[in-house]
């Protein structure tokens, strides 16, 4: 199972992404996250999370299932 780890990015050091509902990323953070994203999930989800082969992960949707269910959607894939 996924375990997550504190950032090594210094935090006086990076500009912040910002997306409402979400938590904030370093610029760091947010390019190793969408870099994960299109290696390992866009195949499926799509690029725009909109769907494809697998089921859309988009904001709206995500969102308001809480972090519990996103961790167990990173840590195991979507059902």
């Amino acid at each position: 199972a996924y375990q997550g780890e504190a950032s090594a990015v210094d935090p006086s050091l990076a500009r912040v992404v910002r997306t409402p509902g979400a938590p904030d990323l370093s610029e760091a953070e947010f390019d190793k996250a969408k870099e994960i994203y299109f290696q390992r999930c866009a195949g499926c989800h799509g690029v725009l999370r909109k769907g494809a082969t697998g089921k859309p992960l988009t904001p709206d949707i995500t969102q308001e299932r809480g972090q519990a269910y996103l961790e167990a959607l990173i840590a195991y894939g979507s059902p």
